[in-house]
């Protein structure tokens, strides 16, 4: 993905170490708080695995003017999009904001400060890259901590959920 003509885009790459899908960004909050939500977590009941894939490329707010870049999540997003809905919940009675904005799977894979406009050839890349990759099977999801350095995030899982 990186190329000379998105260079100088203020684009701050994914570490491939740390992508991720995010069913829920729970803000700072005490050890205690986390741990009473992986306790309401670990009570549910799951329907186990589902099968997921990568496809296409986006923007947010758009492409051509992205604060970020993303790759789309596919394949059973409706149980993604459910597991997301419960783990809403269950963090709303804990005390934590229930999501305003719709749920989108994606996974992140660069960020701007700037969300001005791309350079043309720049979003024309963009544009055309093609990101697939084969089907995977999903059995678990991890409560994480993230803590921001200069350097980038580092993610700390706290538990372990299977599916």
């Amino acid at each position: 993905m990186r190329s000379h003509r998105l260079e100088g885009c203020g684009i701050r790459w994914v570490k491939a170490e740390t992508i991720h899908i995010t069913l829920k960004f729970c803000g700072e909050i005490p050890p205690e708080m986390a741990q009473s939500i992986c306790e309401l977590i670990e009570k549910e009941k799951t329907s186990g695995g589902f099968s997921l894939s990568i496809s296409g490329i986006g923007g947010f707010p758009r492409l051509e003017a992205p604060r970020t870049i993303w790759v789309g999540v596919r394949g059973d997003t409706e149980r993604l999009i459910k597991l997301h809905q419960k783990i809403d919940i269950l963090t709303a009675r804990r005390g934590v904001a229930k999501e305003w904005r719709k749920f989108s799977p994606h996974i992140t894979l660069g960020r701007r400060n700037d969300g001005g406009a791309l350079p043309p050839a720049a979003a024309e890349e963009l544009r055309a890259a093609s990101i697939e990759l084969p089907a995977w099977r999903a059995e678990e999801f991890f409560f994480m901590k993230s803590e921001l350095t200069p350097k980038g995030p580092i993610y700390t899982p706290l538990r372990k959920f299977i599916l």
